[in-house]
């Protein structure tokens, strides 16, 4: 016997689902969404735009991988945020640890009259596209 509620959780699972592979940050609660870039496409555009920077929010991370980085921890971005004044016109590209951290950061520049922001992609890891180790005997 099936349950009433069969169909509205398959329901939500197929929104998630398509929420999941949606190749665009959309942080809830705001209405708002934002693109996820690659970091060749914010290299491409931080060479032609003298006003594109990258936003390094993480807390704890290494040095950032692009030149033209302005490195401000998201929980102090709110009272920092006069730093990226001469940026406002320019595309801006959000590293951050996390999507959410991301994409909370692009919806505060969002609110700020900021336009152009995009979230960077993780890198993806070196393993992810590393064939499988073959068996003993096998032919490689």
């Amino acid at each position: 016997m099936r349950s009433a509620w069969a169909a509205p959780i398959g329901l939500a699972f197929a929104l998630a689902a398509y929420h999941i592979w949606d190749l665009r940050l959309r942080p809830l609660g705001t209405g708002l969404t934002f693109d996820l870039a690659s970091r060749e496409e914010a290299r491409r555009a931080l060479a032609q735009d003298p006003r594109a920077i990258v936003l390094d929010v993480r807390v704890h991370g290494g040095p950032s991988p692009f030149e033209k980085t302005v490195r401000i921890p998201g929980m102090e971005l709110p009272r920092r945020l006069a730093e990226l004044g001469p940026h406002r016109e320019g595309r801006v590209f959000v590293l951050a640890a996390t999507q959410a951290d991301g994409a909370a950061a692009a919806a505060l520049l969002a609110r700020h009259s900021f336009r152009r922001v995009a979230c960077l992609r993780p890198p993806e890891s070196p393993s992810a596209h590393a064939r499988a180790p073959t068996a003993p005997g096998e032919v490689d």
